[in-house]
């Protein structure tokens, strides 16, 4: 395992971030939510547009299992679809397959939304992550998506 980088390596990281994974990668994240507000097109919050992105994707059969994708508990998924519904982003309704379920999908709207949303992500994850190559922010995310798959496997057991 690479030890951290020498303080001469790290320009304007303080050493109490570098020496710390975990405040680093806080930090990295931080930065990134940061300027994603900053974006007047982006128009969601980072709950909302982790929302839009799992509803889009994992297509989930139920707005408790949303929440559980989400890590959130019931009460935040009914205020968060409340807003995204009022917004027309998603759409509520009652699961074919269980009546006792309620679905959560998006809309043409919401989907206009996400995709907007991601192009603004990838322009901030560009700027943000400009000191890597192509190759290293594959890598970075890989690397992410096991650690947290890893944990969430961990959690579940």
């Amino acid at each position: 395992m690479p030890s951290p980088l020498a303080a001469s390596e790290r320009p304007e990281v303080a050493a109490g971030y570098a020496e710390r994974l975990s405040l680093l990668v806080h930090k990295l994240a931080g930065e990134l939510l940061d300027r994603a507000g900053e974006l007047p097109a982006f128009g969601l919050s980072a709950r909302e547009y982790t929302a839009l992105a799992v509803l889009a994707r994992d297509r989930p059969g139920s707005q408790h299992e949303l929440g559980r994708l989400m890590g959130l508990a019931p009460q935040l998924v009914v205020s968060l679809t409340d807003g995204l519904e009022n917004r027309g982003l998603v759409a509520r309704r009652t699961n074919p397959d269980d009546r006792r379920r309620t679905l959560v999908e998006l809309t043409p709207h919401g989907e206009e939304a996400l995709a907007r949303a991601d192009e603004a992500s990838a322009r901030i994850e560009a700027d943000v992550l400009a000191e890597l190559d192509e190759s290293e922010r594959r890598l970075l995310h890989e690397m992410l998506c096991r650690a947290l798959g890893s944990h969430a496997e961990r959690r579940s057991k």
